[in-house]
């Protein structure tokens, strides 16, 4: 009687000693995750910091052409004149009117007075920090003149960054005629 009892009570420290080496060993497993999860996590803010900057420049520029675009769609017959002046300066031609800025210049988004360059109101770039952008449209012509490929450029220089980002779209246009009375 006295042996099965020695017995017994071997069995239950044998017990209470296999349940701290398991308690011990998730402790340790859990200790490795954990400090794995602590060091991507302060790994990756830099990085996730990067990409929430490229992200609101993507949207910006996005915005942009979007803009431009309408501004294109709103003054369609001006552009179209103010495209084939400047084709015609930049071939040598001379030109009767030397206006300065160039037409094509308020498309472009040069000047105080532009939906292009709200460079002095705040609200427009926040949250993102902009040092500078400008845009740039260029035309290809298609289907024997009938056609157009609109191509909008935009970059943009964020505040801190010494690289400039470009973004570029495509529309097709079709070319209207405007007819006027006598």
């Amino acid at each position: 009687m006295k042996a099965t009892k020695v017995v017994q009570e071997m069995k239950k420290q044998s017990r209470t000693g296999m349940a701290l080496v398991v308690v011990l060993g998730f402790t340790a497993v859990f200790l490795i995750l954990g400090s794995s999860y602590l060091k991507n996590f302060t790994q990756g803010k830099s990085i996730s910091v990067k990409q929430l900057s490229q992200i609101q420049m993507d949207f910006f520029a996005q915005g942009i052409q979007r803009i431009a675009m309408l501004k294109f769609k709103k003054f369609t017959p001006q552009f179209y004149r103010a495209y084939r002046y400047q084709l015609a300066k930049d071939g040598g031609v001379a030109l009767t009117n030397n206006y300065s800025p160039t037409p094509l210049a308020k498309f472009h988004g040069t000047g105080v007075r532009n939906v292009l360059q709200n460079i002095n109101d705040p609200d427009f770039m926040s949250p993102l920090n902009v040092s500078s952008y400008s845009t740039e449209f260029k035309m290809s012509k298609i289907d024997e003149f009938n056609r157009d490929v609109l191509e909008i450029y935009v970059w943009v220089s964020p505040v801190g960054d010494p690289k400039v980002y470009s973004y570029k779209t495509s529309f097709e246009a079709s070319r209207t005629a405007i007819i006027t009375g006598p």
